[in-house]
């Protein structure tokens, strides 16, 4: 049995266990597999180009905003616990 424990950046921890298969080495070959993956698993994680419209007109990099997201100060050293 096979126990990994993280955490997330809000502070909650995430424990997964699971059996892994004799000779298997997660640690230098990490993988998940489902006995019966859905179809929107079968498409893969290659963009999907087909699913978004193509970008007609982009945003001028000098009018690009970016905003700092949820657990942002965990890289920006503001977190205070």
């Amino acid at each position: 049995m096979l126990l990994i424990r993280t955490g997330a950046p809000n502070a909650y921890g995430l424990t997964s266990s699971s059996r892994c298969a004799e000779g298997v080495n997660i640690r230098k070959e990490p993988q998940m597999r489902d006995k019966e993956p859905s179809q929107i698993t079968l498409e893969g994680v290659e963009p999907q180009l087909e699913a978004w419209p193509r970008v007609v007109k982009t945003t001028p990099e000098s009018q690009r905003v970016v905003y700092p997201g949820a657990g942002s100060e965990l890289f920006h050293g503001k977190r205070t616990s």
